[in-house]
């Protein structure tokens, strides 16, 4: 959520600033600020590909579904089961 509003900020202050460049005649500026938002969203997704979780191996799931003795097996005792 909080990465979701900075580039949502990052953006509205970006497009303020193109229109601004674009209306003053700045055409260089607006390329450099566009290749600065295409770079800084690529680098945040990059980002928040890397904390993602990983899905369990085959070894951390459980082998079995109701014995009661099985390897890996749920430990529903502290749950009143």
């Amino acid at each position: 959520m909080i990465w979701t509003a900075c580039l949502v900020s990052v953006g509205f202050v970006f497009g303020a600033r193109v229109e601004e460049a674009v209306e003053t005649g700045w055409g260089f500026a607006s390329i450099v600020f566009l290749v600065a938002l295409v770079l800084l969203t690529v680098f945040a997704w990059w980002r928040i590909n890397q904390i993602a979780v990983p899905a369990p191996t085959v070894e951390e799931q459980p082998t079995c579904r109701w014995a009661f003795n099985c390897k890996n097996a749920p430990n529903w005792s502290k749950f009143g089961i």
